[in-house]
């Protein structure tokens, strides 16, 4: 595995399941004081079945997040301008 760094490269593949767990943990201290209060007072029964959707496509949204986050998060060295060349971003993609 001897890549030149010269060429844009993805991170290592654990690293959607770590993009994955700090979003999700971001999602959960926005949402800290609400989700602790349906805790607490518990949900209404009718509303069981929406609040679950609700949790599952959170989930599923924070996932195809990172995933996207993912594919657009590359690096590489340009030897030319002695420089380290980092690309991110989900929606508009930033160089640094």
């Amino acid at each position: 595995m001897n890549r030149s760094f010269s060429e844009p490269q993805l991170q290592s593949k654990p690293g959607v399941l770590f993009i994955f767990f700090s979003q999700f943990y971001k999602f959960l201290r926005a949402l800290g004081p609400v989700l602790l209060y349906f805790i607490i007072k518990g949900p209404k029964t009718d509303y069981t079945a929406q609040i679950i959707f609700g949790i599952a496509a959170t989930l599923l949204l924070l996932l195809g997040f990172s995933v996207l986050s993912f594919y657009r998060f590359k690096f590489h060295i340009d030897y030319k301008n002695s420089e380290f060349v980092l690309q991110k971003g989900v929606f508009s993609t930033e160089s640094i």
